[in-house]
C-alpha cells in the first residue's frame, strides 16, 4: 500500500490537481453503426498536457475500426468552438460542426448539425458539461479498403474542469434517443444531470430528468416537470474499452490500484417512448463509464 501511495503521488499533477478538457461524439447511423469519437486534453500522467484521440466506427456486422493518435501539448489548439490534436479536428463553423480525422488507419469527414435552440449546460465546482449539437451528421469514413457512408444522428459534449469523474472512480452514464424530428439526452454522474428534449422541433422542460438502471436496461424519466419516460433496451453493435489506453501500464496500475478499472461500453438501443398518452419507438445510444 505504502509503495502505491508513493507511486500516486509521484504521478499526481504537480499543484496536486487534475485539469482535463474532453469532447466527446456519439452517433448512430441509419444502418445501426455507431461512431464514438473523443478528443482529450489534460496534467494527468507523465506526460503532461499531452493530447489523446480515439474514435471507434462500430459497423452492425462487420468488425469494428479503430484510430488513435497521441500528440504532446505543440500539437495541441484548442478554444471554445474547437480542439485540434496533430491532424485531427472537431470544429464550429457557419454550417454547424465537423469532425476530421485524418490516419492511414482511419480518414473522416463528417458535418454535425444542432437542432438544439438552448444548449443545456451543468457546471459543479470540479467538473462542467456543455452540450455542442445534437442533430443530424453526413460524411464518410474510409478504413482501408471498406468505405462507410454516413447519414445519421449524432450529439457532441465538451465536458472540463478540475476533477474529472473519469479520474476519481465515479460512473458516469448517458443515454441518447437520436431519430428524426426526436433528439432526447441525458448525462449524468452522481448527483449532476445534463439533459435535453426535442420533440418535432419543440425543446422541452427537462429539469427533473434522471436516468435509472433497469433489469431490461435503462430508463430515462423526466417527470414530473415532463410527462416523458423511455426504456432503453441494449442491441447490436456494442463496444468495450480502456478509457486509460492513453496512460503508461505503471499510470494505469496506480490508478486501478485506487479506483479499480475503469470500462468505457457504448452500445445501440431500442427506445420505447412514452409521451403522455403517445408512444414511440426510436434508435438510442447507451454510454457508460463504469469501474470493476
Amino acid at each position: 500500500m505504502i509503495i502505491g501511495l508513493l507511486l500516486f503521488a509521484c504521478l499526481t499533477p504537480e499543484n496536486g490537481t487534475h485539469q482535463q478538457s474532453s469532447w466527446t461524439i456519439l452517433g448512430i447511423n441509419q444502418d445501426g453503426s455507431l461512431i464514438d469519437a473523443r478528443f482529450t486534453q489534460g496534467n494527468s500522467g507523465m506526460v503532461a498536457q499531452s493530447g489523446h484521440v480515439r474514435t471507434d466506427w462500430v459497423p452492425t456486422q462487420d468488425v469494428p475500426a479503430r484510430h488513435i493518435r497521441h500528440e504532446t501539448a505543440g500539437a495541441i489548439q484548442e478554444d471554445s468552438t474547437h480542439i485540434k490534436i496533430g491532424t485531427d479536428q472537431l470544429r464550429s463553423g457557419p454550417s454547424g460542426w465537423a469532425l476530421t480525422i485524418n490516419s492511414d488507419a482511419m480518414n473522416a469527414r463528417i458535418q454535425l448539425q444542432n437542432a438544439l435552440v438552448k444548449l443545456p449546460e451543468t457546471q459543479t465546482p470540479g467538473w462542467n458539461i456543455r452540450s455542442l449539437f445534437v442533430g443530424e451528421m453526413n460524411g464518410f469514413i474510409h478504413m482501408g479498403e471498406k468505405n462507410a457512408l454516413i447519414n445519421g444522428f449524432a450529439v457532441g459534449l465538451h465536458s472540463s474542469g478540475t476533477s474529472p469523474p473519469g479520474l476519481r472512480g465515479q460512473i458516469r452514464r448517458q443515454a441518447f434517443v437520436l431519430d428524426k424530428d426526436l433528439f432526447i439526452g441525458i448525462d449524468q454522474f452522481g448527483s449532476n444531470v445534463t439533459a435535453f428534449a426535442m420533440i418535432g422541433g419543440q425543446q422541452l422542460d427537462t429539469t427533473t430528468a434522471a436516468l435509472h438502471k433497469e433489469t431490461r436496461g435503462f430508463r430515462m424519466d423526466f417527470r414530473p416537470n415532463l410527462d416523458l419516460e423511455i426504456l432503453l433496451e441494449p442491441r447490436k453493435p456494442h463496444l468495450s474499452s480502456n478509457p486509460w489506453d492513453h496512460l503508461y501500464g505503471i499510470e494505469q496500475w496506480v490508478a486501478s490500484w485506487k479506483y479499480k478499472r475503469p470500462t468505457h461500453r457504448v452500445r445501440a438501443a431500442e427506445a420505447e417512448i412514452r409521451l403522455g398518452d403517445r408512444k414511440l419507438t426510436a434508435n438510442a445510444i447507451i454510454a457508460v463509464n463504469t469501474f470493476r
